[in-house]
């Protein structure tokens, strides 16, 4: 059903409700519980997000949606203004670099357990706006032949720290997230 724009309580309400944040929004809901004398009838949120899916092509296979912990810098609409990200700049990567660092990004974000929630990305697009805009405002310098890896903070006044790590695996990745306070640190 449409709510008229005139209504603006039951938008807010809405907009409240499934944590909208921007426009446009498509938001996965689960299935109505079968006791609604304890819900009133609210389904759960499965992911806010599910724009940045169907924009990125494969909305069958992880139907219905639930929001993984990692993705590619390049293709995200994730608001990356509201949490922590872990990225890793590999721009000048071949093909064969390029999967060995989203699957070690993958693995990292899959085994990560800190008390904080951190997105994780890859950034291997030399040509997309946003990852190229975010490797200047952190001052990493050109695309070069190594792996750059940043914690990026805006939440926290656009802090962010820089690893000087130019291998990249699960392993380095997580070491890097137990120890970047002892890291180059910068803001935006």
């Amino acid at each position: 059903c449409a709510i008229p724009f005139e209504d603006s309580n039951a938008r807010e309400g809405l907009e409240t409700r499934l944590e909208v944040t921007s426009y446009p929004t498509l938001v996965m809901l689960g299935p109505r519980p079968e006791d609604d004398d304890d819900n009133y009838g609210d389904r759960p949120i499965i992911n806010t997000e599910v724009r940045a899916v169907i924009e990125n092509g494969d909305y069958i296979t992880d139907f219905p949606f639930y929001p993984k912990p990692w993705g590619d810098l390049c293709k995200t609409t994730d608001d990356i203004n509201t949490h922590k990200c872990l990225i890793v700049f590999h721009e000048a990567a071949d093909d064969e670099e390029q999967m060995d660092l989203e699957d070690a990004i993958r693995d990292a974000a899959e085994d990560y357990r800190g008390d904080e929630f951190i997105k994780f990305y890859w950034a291997c697009d030399p040509d997309a706006p946003l990852s190229s805009n975010i490797r200047q405002a952190c001052k990493l310098g050109p695309v070069g032949h190594s792996p750059r890896m940043v914690l990026l903070d805006i939440p926290d006044d656009g802090n962010f720290f820089v690893s000087d790590e130019n291998e990249i695996s699960a392993e380095t990745i997580t070491n890097f997230l137990a120890n970047y306070k002892d890291c180059k640190k910068g803001q935006i």
